[in-house]
């Protein structure tokens, strides 16, 4: 990355010659990827994460040890990064209902008035353009910095894992069996990056919200509170999936460490199972486990689509809510305008709608 211009980090034309070797291409294409940044590489991170440990953590007991000190320290700077970047995405973007209500008062204006100021819809669509093509960015650069957040704490953690089963007493190796070791670095690693992802959600999602309020209360007054009545009224239904994914989540963990403990008890004893032929009691033994642990996944699955249609749906919701409550109790006009500004407000609550579905999902595991 060093060696391209800083134009080329902001647009990601880097990646063309990727794009471009990877259509025509039909063998390997691992000579033409970039070399992985020494910022995420697992020395880097783990120094960094363990001089962190050695500040907060030394001379503690283990119930006293601090989590998200070390967190921080390892990744707060492409979080505070992609958080100024998802903070620009959200104010950009929702600078384009101002833009689309003048561009639709400019259309609807009088034929002379609009002749004399013709550069006015010019200058609203173009910047209307441009706005669309900044918000993108952010947005992908905000992408881009929370990943590198997420790789370089996985990389640390998956570290530091290893780093602490390879020094494991006899004493603790009989208290954590392979299954749970294996859990840690594949189930709980992976959980605690992916909410840390996902924190970018707590901040923005409520700063988007808010915004997204304003702008329909001066559309449409008190009757824009539908959008908080629907989110109300849906509560107890989203708490009763949350608490079934969280009972489907804890059953499949504990089949999943039986599973691993019976394949570990295979391993450990295959000897003897193949001098006594047990070896098909001994599979269906596993297989069984497995098909439960399915039947859990799968079940846990659905729970989660139904969640995630749920908040997709929401925005619709509250746009059907809130004009039918404006229609019918104010009896003010509905105008194009209101109905153009509102729409794109409530298709822009779609995204901070499913990250708090993301986010609640993962806090409740």
């Amino acid at each position: 990355m060093d060696d391209h211009n800083v134009f080329s980090k902001i647009l990601i034309v880097w990646m063309k010659t990727l794009f471009k070797y990877g259509y025509k291409a039909r063998h390997d294409l691992s000579q033409y990827l970039l070399p992985l940044c020494d910022y995420i590489k697992s020395d880097n991170s783990y120094q960094s994460w363990r001089s962190a440990d050695q500040r907060f953590n030394a001379n503690k007991p283990v119930l006293g040890l601090r989590l998200l000190p070390l967190i921080c320290c390892t990744v707060w700077l492409p979080y505070l990064a992609g958080l100024v970047m998802e903070f620009g995405h959200v104010f950009v973007d929702l600078r384009q209902p101002y833009i689309i209500a003048a561009l639709i008062d400019f259309v609807s204006a009088t034929d002379d008035s609009a002749g004399d100021h013709l550069w006015h819809g010019v200058y609203y669509a173009v910047g209307y353009c441009l706005i669309n093509i900044m918000g993108r960015l952010f947005e992908q650069h905000s992408y881009m910095f929370i990943n590198i957040a997420n790789y370089r704490l996985q990389s640390a953690l998956t570290t530091a894992m290893y780093s602490k089963m390879l020094a494991l007493s006899p004493g603790s190796r009989r208290t954590y069996t392979t299954g749970d070791i294996n859990n840690m670095v594949g189930v709980d690693v992976t959980e605690v990056c992916e909410f840390t992802r996902h924190m970018t959600y707590l901040v923005s999602a409520p700063v988007s919200l808010a915004v997204c309020q304003y702008i329909l209360w001066q559309q449409f007054g008190p009757t824009s509170l539908m959008t908080g009545a629907v989110m109300v009224t849906m509560g107890p239904f989203l708490s009763w999936l949350l608490k079934r994914m969280e009972t489907l989540q804890t059953k499949q963990m504990s089949l999943k460490d039986k599973r691993m403990e019976q394949i570990s008890e295979v391993l450990n004893n295959v000897k003897l199972l193949k001098l006594f032929g047990w070896e098909r009691p001994f599979m269906a033994r596993i297989t069984d486990t497995r098909g439960k642990e399915l039947d859990t996944l799968r079940s846990g699955y659905y729970f989660r689509s139904g969640l995630e249609l749920v908040w997709l749906l929401m925005p619709y919701a509250m746009a059907i809510g809130t004009f039918t409550v404006f229609t019918l109790a104010t009896g003010q006009e509905f105008t194009a305008k209101r109905a153009f500004v509102a729409m794109f407000v409530f298709n822009f609550l779609k995204d901070p709608m499913a990250r708090y579905c993301i986010l609640i999902f993962n806090g409740s595991l």
